[in-house]
């Protein structure tokens, strides 16, 4: 169920009532409408979701009471969640060079098997609902109804499939939500900032990310990108940097304020990625709940930058680029990974000599500005592995912009219009925050311009692109 159809809005609003009218079947009915939600585009996957996360409420509750061995206890779940998660996205690589040994048809039906929607989502929520309770970050004194195995398998099932972040984030830890859990009052509902969460998140994807889309399509197929000049080609690959911000941010916005609206607070996962003065701002700014579920579950296990800067360098690049894979079994996304792993370690090592460079002054800001025009530049010319996941459409791609036999086949309408549709994403980089939140009524005629352009000049394509993973 997509967040910007009728059938998500009229469900939302049901449960909405029911969830204030009822408030001791509070959690009943949020469990409910998860499945129903989750149910609706995959109903012959729901077994696999309830039998993964009753499983890891299962092996949590179990490290919380401090029965057999927790540490045993916790990589056998977290084992469990990644064979399930591997087996589901990464088949292809080990199951397809087996079909010509198995009998005929075995292997061909498990290839065959669909991808769960949110797979890589919701595992990563198993995953931090068992190391967050080995950890001790979370307590029985933190619990809503303490360890009574039949309430915790209940909220356990909630944080695993709250409906607003299931599919594609934003990526909420255990012990972010988990002591949330409890009655909620309409009173303290929020309702001004969920709102304007909403109708944000609305606004850049159904304005911004799906008209965009139109023009990004043309990358798709090298019969269609072949046929373009080299500056329609680079304009398009910005156009996709400036797409994938407004369609990912727009969804997590949307998140955060349905959850909100339920009494929940979930994690910002965007702030102003592209204005990043580093590679590795970038990544405290970009997709916020994943790079700190990678560095807290991931790179500090590895050693962080504990053991000396070679150790650091390889701790950066591993987590990137298993980062990369985590998004599909694709060279394009491993490239992807490792360009950001190379790029933060060169980062890394080169800072002792920035520390030398202006710091104050004219020259100081024009070298930030420029370095920060090359971050974007760079961070988009990445997306190009992102859009293209064929490694060899990509390469043809960028091989097409060196020797394209023209320069231009767009014309200026169709300029103006990728103009028209990319600036709300330079305004909402650009302009200062202390803007918007000083003057109300300029904000008030903002949104409302805003939910209005997203009624009546949506765009034609609705699907999410991280949706795939």
């Amino acid at each position: 169920m997509n967040f910007i159809s009728l059938e998500y809005a009229t469900l939302f609003c049901v449960v909405f009532v029911l969830y204030y009218l009822f408030p001791r079947l509070q959690i009943t009915i949020l469990l409910s409408a998860s499945l129903f939600f989750y149910g609706w585009s995959q109903p012959f996957e729901l077994p696999l979701l309830l039998l993964v996360s009753m499983a890891s409420s299962t092996v949590t509750y179990l490290i919380l009471k401090d029965r057999f061995e927790p540490q045993r206890l916790m990589a056998y779940g977290i084992a469990l969640n990644l064979l399930v998660l591997g087996f589901f996205k990464y088949k292809f690589l080990f199951i397809e060079p087996l079909t010509t040994r198995a009998p005929a048809g075995l292997m061909e039906n498990l290839l065959y098997v669909p991808l769960p929607i949110g797979i890589s989502f919701y595992t990563f929520h198993c995953i931090s609902l068992i190391g967050d309770a080995y950890r001790q970050q979370f307590t029985k004194d933190d619990l809503s109804g303490g360890l009574n195995f039949s309430r915790f398998l209940r909220n356990g099932l909630l944080y695993l499939i709250f409906f607003p972040q299931i599919v594609a984030g934003p990526i909420v830890k255990a012990h972010q939500f988990m002591p949330q859990i409890g009655k909620k009052a309409i009173r303290d509902v929020p309702f001004a900032e969920a709102v304007k969460w909403i109708i944000w998140g609305l606004f850049f994807k159904s304005f911004v990310a799906d008209n965009l889309a139109q023009f990004t399509v043309w990358m798709d197929q090298p019969a269609t990108f072949q046929g373009l000049g080299r500056y329609d080609l680079l304009a398009l690959l910005f156009c996709y940097s400036y797409q994938i911000f407004a369609d990912f941010a727009g969804y997590s916005a949307i998140a955060i304020g349905s959850a909100a609206l339920l009494g929940y607070r979930l994690p910002i996962n965007f702030n102003r990625p592209y204005t990043a003065r580093s590679f590795s701002d970038f990544w405290r700014r970009w997709h916020i709940s994943l790079s700190s579920f990678l560095r807290e579950y991931l790179y500090i296990p590895l050693g962080g930058n504990r053991h000396g800067p070679i150790r650091t360098y390889v701790n950066l690049f591993v987590t990137m680029a298993l980062g990369g894979l985590w998004h599909g079994a694709a060279i394009s996304f491993l490239l992807w990974g490792v360009a950001h792993g190379l790029a933060l370690c060169v980062e890394r090592a080169f800072a002792p000599l920035a520390r030398n460079l202006p710091s104050k002054g004219v020259a100081a800001v024009a070298l930030q500005i420029g370095y920060s025009g090359l971050i974007f530049a760079l961070v988009s010319w990445l997306w190009l592995f992102f859009k293209l996941q064929n490694f060899d459409h990509a390469w043809l791609y960028i091989d097409t912009i060196i020797n394209a036999s023209r320069d231009l086949t767009f014309d200026g309408d169709q300029y103006a219009l990728i103009a028209i549709y990319a600036a709300p994403v330079m305004f909402a980089h650009l302009i200062p925050k202390r803007i918007s939140e000083k003057n109300s009524m300029l904000m008030a005629t903002c949104y409302a311009a805003m939910l209005t352009l997203s009624i009546f000049d949506k765009g034609p394509t609705d699907a999410f692109i991280y949706f795939q993973f």
